[in-house]
């Protein structure tokens, strides 16, 4: 199933077979089963959503022609469950050392991040085993912690940082990881118009914050993912180049709006919308940076637009956030496949 959903996005990437249509240039989606074409949803102007060709086919395909790969380019045939046992190491030994008492810690998830439901405490840690391999550090992790608190503390639908044990982030044997509330998430459709209402409200609520947040941050750190993955040799000299000026582009659009800036998300797809009792929970706060607030738009949109996922619900959540400039939204998509183009060849997916 990854192969094939890997290889509909590098003829999406390319502009070839998904966004613009040979003939009339018009933005043409396509239905996730069928694959036949339908109209764009309201938001879509004709030939706003992808004008830039994007050059990666190959590149990509270079990068995840092997099955053999683990999904990270830094990561050889075996390390992945290697870090998996070592994050939840981390996450059972930094607890124990706060004084949680946990009984059974249980995997809730295992893929950029390794997610460990420390039971039966109501915690759950958020261990950066993939994504530690990427970032540096652990800034990202301590902004998470400090937007996501933030917002818990102004009442706004999060999930919180853990009030259980000191929320992090912490570090142990090379490992960096967080703590949060452990939420019961529901079997059930996710209301995808409350979860629109509810992004907003968040960012309502983050033109408050005065943290220090990277300008653009998930487009500058996709720009440094193309330098590093050029110097590693994934990506050759032309691709890079095209890629260079399709991020160029984008900047230069982003700047043309003249938009005022605030704390955003920075991955806001519906993915991370936890569907709780309570109703949609924004989560998954390591993204976050000083942008326009159509930053997040452009995520939820190019989740269906880009991405291949079920459009319907994306086009109620959008619908339900509020009034959106179109112009804007259609810049924060091509910002949006960009950096995903990047996170693509980053996992080697195949």
């Amino acid at each position: 199933k990854s192969k094939q959903r890997t290889v509909r996005v590098l003829d999406d990437v390319t502009g070839s077979s998904f966004g613009i249509d040979a003939q009339t240039s018009a933005p043409v989606r396509r239905d996730q089963r069928t694959h036949s074409p339908r109209p764009a949803h309201p938001f879509a102007e004709t030939g706003a959503l992808h004008a830039e060709t994007w050059t990666l086919r190959r590149a990509v395909i270079a990068a995840t022609a092997s099955t053999e790969r683990c999904e990270h380019c830094r990561v050889v045939p075996g390390m992945e469950r290697e870090l998996a046992r070592r994050g939840l190491r981390a996450a059972t030994a930094i607890a124990k050392r706060e004084g949680l008492l946990l009984e059974e810690p249980r995997i809730l998830r295992d893929r950029g991040n390794l997610l460990v439901h420390l039971a039966p405490a109501p915690v759950v840690a958020r261990v950066a085993t993939l994504t530690g391999t990427r970032r540096a550090g652990d800034g990202w992790l301590r902004r998470e912690v400090s937007v996501a608190g933030f917002l818990a503390r102004a009442g706004a639908p999060v999930v919180a940082p853990s009030a259980e044990l000191d929320p992090g982030p912490h570090t142990y044997e090379g490992i960096s990881l967080s703590f949060w509330d452990y939420v019961e998430e529901v079997d059930a459709p996710l209301d995808a118009a409350e979860a629109g209402r509810r992004l907003r409200i968040c960012h309502e609520a983050l033109a408050g914050y005065e943290g220090e947040l990277e300008a653009l941050g998930t487009l500058a750190e996709a720009e440094r993912w193309l330098e590093e993955l050029v110097a590693e040799g994934t990506i050759g000299a032309e691709q890079a180049a095209g890629l260079r000026k399709d991020a160029r582009i984008v900047r230069q659009r982003i700047e043309q709006l003249e938009l005022p800036m605030q704390a955003v998300h920075g991955d806001a797809h519906l993915d991370n919308a936890i569907n709780t009792s309570a109703g949609p929970l924004w989560n998954d706060w390591e993204d976050t940076c000083l942008a326009p607030r159509a930053l997040d738009l452009g995520c939820l949109d190019a989740a269906a637009s880009v991405w291949d996922d079920d459009p319907e619900p994306v086009a109620i959540a959008l619908a339900a956030y509020g009034e959106i400039d179109p112009d804007a939204l259609a810049v924060f998509v091509s910002a949006r496949r960009f950096q995903g183009t990047m996170w693509l060849v980053l996992l080697g997916s195949a």
